[in-house]
């Protein structure tokens, strides 16, 4: 998804990357306004990096 960070533009969910990347231009262009891009996550879909600390550890092994 891509949102303006000036206005409350933004493309809608389930719309191809290059056409939501081409809209951005298009509004960029018109506006001068800063575009922003979040990648969406599945649900379910997990990196260590999102675990890390959630079980109350540090993140460290001993041994």
């Amino acid at each position: 998804m891509k949102y303006c960070l000036h206005c409350d533009w933004q493309t809608q969910p389930g719309i191809a990357r290059f056409d939501q990347s081409k809209s951005a231009v298009e509004h960029f262009v018109e506006t001068g306004h800063a575009i922003e891009t979040v990648e969406a996550v599945s649900v379910g879909e997990t990196t260590a990096a999102s675990d890390a600390g959630t079980d109350g550890s540090d993140g460290l092994t001993s041994g």
